[in-house]
């Protein structure tokens, strides 16, 4: 793939990819009225001198152009690609060369008109809509244009502050069954951009850059809220009021003895059958921070006291930060996580074994036969969950080991005994450059590596989840802790404020 300077001898060829790509991205009407305007606008005449006066480039797979685009002064022409190679990042590239040209011109804003194809595109990579126009074509078929811009830095320039502030946005995002509203709020500041569901607290998708400039989405994720609600693995979720799990559903607390919703076998798993990733929270802005609030009453999925969450979700620089609180009116226990499964190339290159993965912890918590803590530590080195040195997904899950076999693959909650500033985890894509540092005050993370991800499931993208789709780190406290002795309390009394946070950085490997 290759970006090259379109000659004015290629004035024939400009016009064939063009007029491919404007057939292959309408239908009916739209196509013929869409073909119809092509037609008048984009004569040999109007092409050839196009090609002397502007900036046209073609974008090669192989020896072959597939695609065009143009700038002119401030304005980058219509991007198009041919349709049998759409969806292979050309437009992208197009679209970053077409910048970087207008950079080395000195412009610092360019502008664009965008039809339905081609928008997602530039709002992905940082367009913003100006206007939006209707246009009706001769046999009557309405077609839509934005006017849309872009501030441009050169490198070594920085936004002003204000552009670097995030921005948030809602839309209706779907209903539940039993018809409540979903709304789906984004937050984005030039760097990354992230959609937030108020189904689950979830993330339903997270973007960032990847080494080529291209976004790239690096969680899972589903399409639909009835999607989410049939899925049964916590995709993107906050799993409470207490994530991970308690032994045989049951605690004593103050004397008295609780027993809790049963979901995993013997046990509790993530809040149980109808557990926080199944509520509706209300989400509410809060300058550049999303706010999710949900109220657990007393006695759901057996659980003591009325206790309120509060989820929040900014955006710092190249950076994703969630901040957990919450209170109650008895005592009862808490411990709430997010359960994003990660996948740094968005999915490409099939699972996640050919990552590598970091994590700074000497310790784990030891498990018995069903995969549950028996209450004590034990030392990473020397076993095949010691991920001190940066060590391929792949070549860990391969091994042949006790630990590996009772849970399938890695699930296992690291202990740390290092500070909330320093960096309990590390994972990387080879295939896309991005680097992803995980932050927390917990003393536990638990890690998963999709062990039973069954491909029941298919992303927004069609895509079958299968065992190894993505990873997921999640900062918490210990499972069954209220049961240990040996390990942190985990109960919050009235008077008190849960609070804990998880920050997850990315960046693009040197």
């Amino acid at each position: 793939m290759s970006i090259r300077k379109a000659t004015p001898d290629q004035s024939g060829l400009v016009r064939q990819i063009v007029e491919a790509s404007v057939r292959g991205s309408y239908s009916g009407v739209y196509c013929e009225e869409a073909v119809d305007m092509f037609l008048e606008h984009h004569s040999l005449e109007n092409i050839q001198e196009g090609l002397e006066k502007d900036l046209v480039l073609l974008s090669y797979e192989g020896e072959e152009p597939v695609g065009v685009g143009c700038l002119r002064g401030e304005e980058i022409r219509q991007i198009y690609i041919h349709p049998a190679y759409q969806g292979r990042r050309h437009g992208t590239r197009l679209l970053l060369a077409l910048e970087a040209a207008a950079i080395k011109a000195g412009q610092r804003q360019v502008y664009l008109d965008a039809s339905i194809p081609g928008k997602p595109l530039y709002e992905k990579h940082g367009y913003r809509e100006v206007s939006h126009e209707q246009v009706i074509g001769k046999q009557g078929g309405i077609l839509d244009y934005w006017r849309m811009e872009k501030q441009l830095y050169a490198e070594g320039e920085t936004a002003k502050e204000e552009e670097r502030m995030t921005k948030i946005t809602s839309r209706v995002f779907g209903q539940t069954r039993d018809g409540q509203e979903v709304k789906a709020f984004t937050l984005s500041n030039g760097q990354i951009q992230v959609e937030i569901l108020e189904y689950g607290c979830t993330v339903q998708s997270l973007f960032v850059r990847d080494k080529e400039g291209e976004e790239v989405n690096v969680v899972l994720s589903l399409g639909s809220v009835e999607d989410y609600e049939k899925q049964n693995v916590y995709l993107g979720c906050v799993v409470g009021r207490y994530g991970n799990r308690v032994r045989d559903g049951r605690f004593t607390l103050d004397g008295i003895t609780y027993q809790l919703t049963q979901n995993d076998g013997s046990n509790h798993l993530h809040g149980g059958k109808e557990g926080f990733n199944r509520k509706v929270w209300q989400g509410q802005i809060d300058g550049e921070t999303l706010r999710l609030r949900y109220i657990s009453p007393g006695g759901e999925e057996g659980y003591p006291g009325r206790l309120s969450a509060i989820v929040s979700y900014s955006l710092e620089g190249n950076a994703l930060r969630i901040e957990y609180e919450a209170m109650t009116d008895r005592p009862t226990i808490v411990n709430l996580t997010n359960h994003s499964f990660f996948h740094l190339a968005g999915g490409r290159g099939g699972d996640v074994c050919g990552h590598q993965v970091q994590v700074n912890a000497s310790r784990y918590l030891q498990i018995d036969d069903t995969g549950m803590p028996d209450g004590t530590f034990a030392d990473v080195a020397g076993t095949v969950l010691d991920l001190r040195r940066k060590i391929c997904v792949g070549d860990v899950l391969s091994q042949k080991d006790r630990l590996l076999d009772i849970v399938g693959g890695i699930d296992h909650c690291y202990s740390f005994e290092n500070a909330a500033e320093e960096e309990k985890a590390w994972l990387y894509s080879p295939l896309s450059g991005i680097t992803m540092k995980v932050y927390s005050d917990c003393e536990g993370m638990q890690v998963y590596s999709g062990n039973f991800l069954t491909g029941a499931d298919v992303d927004r993208y069609g895509k079958e989840l299968v065992s190894r789709s993505g990873i997921c780190f999640e900062p918490q406290r210990y499972p069954d802790s209220i049961n240990q002795p040996a390990f942190p309390d985990p109960i919050l009394r009235p008077g008190e404020t849960y609070h804990q946070f998880t920050l997850y950085q990315f960046g693009i490997a040197e």
